[in-house]
């Protein structure tokens, strides 16, 4: 193998890697919000020290690099658009939602991002219409429908209405992962885009949280206190990898992560908190990966 080759299979390996790295590591995520949101940390007052602690962080480190975020205003709107969609909606979302349902089955909504990023990508014309991706779109949907509808599928079925809440979440993070792709400005580190997202994210949230009274003002050390601080760890390497993904792979690649994120959320969620789930939750988890595989093939076909 020539050494152009071995150069052209890493680049080609390199965002799967990280791929991988990013779901095994945001699966996490799930178990972490439900301790810090059943231990008093009000949702949106969690999403904004998340965003605020590890946007200072990679501040530090964007310093000490001598790589500080440029400020012109597509850097600033792209800061602000991706704060909002893939962070502060999302994330308040999923926060509130923890306490309401099981974590590994909060998790199962993520499997729906690839197929409305396809969706998004269509409608920008991105991407072009298949019917393969449109049948592995239905598949998710039923296997949403499999988990929302039957009695016996959630462990109470007052918990229905919030795993329809919890779907806002995988919509914006589909709008998230095309804005990434299509307005990142050139020549723009992932490391200074993921600082300036953070940043934004948390001006966004400041006064949201202050409205609502969602404030935290770090109270005697807690579980909640150890759930947050990993948030914060897990969120300033998230967001790197997610603009390193995107601007490497492309948004579609990308939102694959969470085939690794859904697992390894089901897993975090049956360890830390010994939850099993209903045959027909197993059934949803089948009909999400089968359909996210014909997107997948799909993808893979001419553009």
């Amino acid at each position: 193998m020539t050494s152009s080759a071995g150069a052209g299979a890493f680049s080609r390996a390199l965002p799967l890697a990280m791929l991988i790295t990013q779901g095994a590591i945001f699966g996490a995520v799930f178990s972490v919000n439900k301790i810090a949101i059943t231990s008093g940390i009000p949702p949106i007052g969690y999403a904004f020290w998340q965003s605020a602690i590890a946007g200072m962080i990679l501040l530090v480190v964007s310093a000490l690099l001598r790589r500080l975020p440029a400020y012109g205003y597509a850097h600033v709107r792209i800061y602000f658009a991706t704060g909002l969609l893939a962070l502060a909606v999302p994330y308040v979302v999923l926060a509130y939602v923890a306490p309401k349902l099981p974590a590994g089955v909060v998790t199962l909504v993520i499997t729906l991002i690839p197929a409305m990023t396809y969706l998004v990508a269509l409608a920008c014309r991105a991407e072009r219409f298949r019917w393969l991706s449109i049948g592995g779109l239905g598949l998710g949907v039923v296997g949403v429908l499999l988990v929302v509808l039957p009695k016996t599928s959630l462990p109470s079925p007052e918990m229905t209405s919030w795993m329809l809440v919890a779907l806002i979440a995988p919509v914006v993070s589909a709008l998230s992962n095309v804005v990434a792709e299509r307005f990142r400005p050139p020549a723009t580190s992932s490391l200074s885009m993921a600082c300036g997202m953070l940043l934004a994210a948390a001006v966004i949230l400041l006064p949201v949280m202050l409205f609502t009274g969602n404030s935290y003002l770090f109270e005697a050390p807690s579980a909640g206190n150890k759930a947050l601080l990993i948030a914060i760890l897990i969120s300033s390497v998230n967001f790197i990898l997610f603009f390193e993904i995107v601007r490497r792979a492309g948004a579609v690649f990308f939102s694959q992560f969470n085939y690794v994120a859904v697992l390894s959320g089901i897993v975090w969620g049956m360890v830390v908190f010994g939850e099993s789930h209903s045959p027909w939750v197993w059934a949803a988890l089948v009909l999400m990966f089968a359909g996210l595989a014909m997107v997948n093939t799909a993808m893979r076909g001419p553009r």
